[in-house]
Order: C-alpha cells, then sequence, then structure tokens
C-alpha cells in the first residue's frame, strides 16, 4: 500500500539506517517492534516511511506487505481508516456496524501476517488505539509531529527524530532542481540546509 519514494529521493541515511535497524531488531527478538519518525512538518517524515517501506530488507522481513493509513489532523471516523485496511487484508469490509467489532476483526486478521503496518501524520495518541492491537508479528512505523502523541506508544530507543536536512543531502537536494551542467553557486550551498523545507523535502 506505500506508495514509491518521489523519482527525486535524497536518501538520509543516518534517519534511515536507524530506522532500518530498530525494525529489524524484531528477527533478534521475535516481538515486532513499534517505531516512530518523528519532526517538525515538512522534513520529510512521510517520504522516509515511502523509502522504508520499498528497501529490500524491510520486503523480505515483512514478507506479507505492507499496510498504510494516514491519518492527519482530522481523521475523522476511524472504522473508515480500519475498514480500508480490512478490505485490503481480506478482500471485503468486515460487515460489522459497531465500532468495537471492527476493530477487533481487525486484529483477527493480522494475527497470522508478518507485515509492516505504516501509521502516518498522526496528531492524536487515542487515534492510534485501533491500529496498536494485534498481531504479534506486525511491525509498527508512526510517522507524527508532536512526542506526546507516541510518548506512552513507543519506547525512546525506538523513535528516529527528523530534523533539517544536513547540508550535503540539501545541497544534493537542491541540485535536482537545476538543469543537467549546472551547479550551486557557493551561496547557495552555504544557504541550501536553510531552505530545504520551501522546496519539498
Amino acid at each position: 500500500m506505500a506508495d514509491p519514494p518521489p523519482q527525486h529521493f535524497i536518501p538520509r541515511p543516518a534517519e534511515f539506517d536507524a530506522l532500518i535497524q530498530r525494525l529489524m531488531a524484531d528477527g533478534i527478538n521475535n516481538v515486532a517492534i513499534t517505531a516512530a519518525l518523528r519532526g517538525a512538518g515538512g522534513y520529510g517524515k512521510t517520504t522516509l516511511a515511502q523509502a522504508i517501506c520499498h528497501d529490500p530488507r524491510i520486503q523480505a522481513a515483512f514478507p506479507d506487505g505492507t499496510l498504510w493509513t494516514t491519518l492527519g489532523q482530522t481523521p475523522g471516523n476511524l472504522v473508515k481508516h480500519v475498514e480500508d485496511l480490512v478490505k485490503r487484508l481480506s478482500g471485503a469490509n468486515s460487515g460489522f456496524i459497531n465500532t468495537e467489532a471492527v476493530f477487533m476483526h481487525f486484529k483477527e486478521l493480522l494475527a497470522e501476517q508478518r507485515m509492516l503496518l505504516v501509521i502516518d501524520d498522526v496528531w492524536d495518541r487515542d487515534h492510534l488505539r485501533p491500529f496498536l492491537q494485534g498481531g504479534p508479528n506486525v511491525a509498527r512505523l508512526i510517522t507524527t509531529r508532536n512526542l506526546d502523541t507516541i510518548a506512552s506508544h513507543v519506547e525512546r530507543e525506538n523513535q528516529v527524530t527528523v530534523d533539517a536536512m544536513r547540508l550535503a543531502e540539501a545541497a544534493r537536494m537542491l541540485r535536482t532542481k537545476l538543469p543537467a551542467g549546472c551547479d550551486l553557486a557557493p551561496g547557495a550551498r552555504r544557504r541550501a540546509q536553510e531552505i530545504t523545507w520551501q522546496v519539498g523535502t
């Protein structure tokens, strides 16, 4: 369910590799991990999550695939988000009207799966509840702007902070906007990190 990262995706190995290591740790402990990418809006959390989903190591570790839901500040009825995942897993809606019954059905469907579930753009920790239940072999990856959202759900060592790009990464991204054969002027190199968020992390 994860879209591929943008065509001009700029690797950010420090954050990327740290998150890969945390998600892969379940292979050692035989317990699925809940990890989180947190940082300000526009710093590339969703893009990094997309790249994580398409990494061959993650695809090998979670052979049943990837589930993805984007909540946002006002996700509306959470049942709709859960039903979308139910339909992806089973090919049909749950058929239940009761909210808790839908959530329980989703939990049951996850029971035998070895998957990665991405819960993107979470603003309220209460919105996480139906997505964190069940699935002993389902790893979760949460993206959020707010530490309070994940404080009670994600161990500190499994939280990866996404800040502004490093200078070399920002400069590389800006070069993708230039015509072939052109390069950044020295002044632009110095300012690259400051304006990264304006040109699409």
